[in-house]
């Protein structure tokens, strides 16, 4: 069975969600950026793999790191692009709460122009993704039909997008299929502003009131470009794949099942 620790490259992180409420959410990758607990979050029923987190907006719930603590999720690699990947169970439309957008992932702060890179849903209930550069240069993209309905109230949904900075270009994806966008209020940017603010999940402006209102889990971000097919594997048909830890793994070596090795007979086992 296909794993995301090997469907995809240049992860930086990846978030199952299901520790126990109210504590640290572990990031699955040797880069360790774990999230700390903002505000309660508990844990309730996932999709996939494990339980999942849950964030309930009139409570103003979100998981965070620490600016200090961001690593590699200030987008400061040499390509510029990244991606993020997430399964997501909305309880609520994004349209009912007062006009604000509701985040997936962030690193922003809507006072001192401290804006690096967003990924949500806006008030008419549309995926947006936007980056902005250390000159203020925008590049923010927005899903040209709505990409949350009344009818997929309380199921679970996968969303992902990829941003490719050479082409000035970004890609949203649902259920494992491309969704048409349109570039809105865009220009040229360089990287990811490394702005002085930590990387967030549940919540995408530190500053308002813009929180996850529903359950998260699985939440992916790696330093290139995911692709259609890639995306696609991840969905696997709504079943969606796990995370497999490194060493974790089963593997085959001249046909016979291994478990929990990293290497046999001196070759390691990718």
């Amino acid at each position: 069975m296909a794993d995301i620790s090997t469907t995809l490259d240049n992860i930086i992180a990846h978030y199952k969600c299901g520790e126990a409420s109210d504590t640290t959410r572990a990031d699955s990758t040797v880069n360790a950026l774990d999230l700390d607990v903002a505000n309660t979050c508990a844990q309730v029923t996932g999709h996939i793999d494990t339980d999942a987190a849950e964030f309930v907006y009139a409570s103003a719930e979100w998981l965070e790191i620490a600016d200090a603590d961001k690593g590699a999720l200030d987008m400061q690699h040499a390509s510029g692009d990244f991606s993020m990947s997430v399964w997501a169970y909305f309880t609520s439309l994004p349209s009912t709460h007062g006009g604000n957008d509701i985040g997936f992932m962030a690193v922003y702060k809507s006072t001192g122009g401290l804006t690096s890179y967003t990924f949500h849903h806006t008030a008419a209930n549309k995926m947006q993704a936007t980056v902005i550069d250390s000159s203020g240069n925008r590049c923010q993209f927005l899903a040209d039909a709505a990409t949350i309905s009344t009818g997929e109230l309380n199921t679970w949904i996968h969303y992902g997008m990829s941003f490719d900075l050479s082409a000035m270009t970004m890609v949203f994806y649902k259920n494992g299929s491309s969704v048409a966008s349109t570039s809105n209020n865009s220009g040229t940017v360089s990287k990811a502003k490394d702005v002085a603010l930590g990387f967030t999940l549940g919540h995408s402006n530190v500053a308002g009131s813009q929180y996850f209102d529903g359950r998260l889990q699985a939440a992916t971000i790696t330093s290139d470009v995911i692709s259609g097919a890639e995306f696609s594997t991840i969905y696997n048909s709504g079943s969606g794949i796990p995370y497999e830890e490194a060493g974790s793994l089963i593997k085959s070596v001249n046909g016979v099942l291994r478990a929990n090795i990293k290497s046999w007979n001196g070759v390691i086992l990718e």
